[in-house]
């Protein structure tokens, strides 16, 4: 499942509306290093799906964590 939403390092999170549809993917980036914020803005992201609006949290371009390496 992962590598079908392109993930390349944990943690990620991703969030899929009532259709299956991808509304949220979202890894931590350096200033988000603290996680409450980054549960938070996930949070948000939640709340945002339930009461059927579209997501305002950017995908990050520079994203902090473990690589994943797929075996072949």
């Amino acid at each position: 499942m992962a590598q079908c939403f392109g993930v390349t390092q944990t943690p990620e999170a991703f969030l899929l509306n009532h259709e299956g549809k991808l509304c949220y993917r979202r890894g931590m980036t350096e200033e988000e290093r603290a996680v409450e914020q980054w549960i938070e803005d996930i949070r948000g992201a939640i709340a945002q799906i339930l009461q059927g609006e579209e997501v305002t949290y950017p995908i990050p371009e520079s994203l902090v964590g473990t690589p994943i390496q797929w075996r072949s």
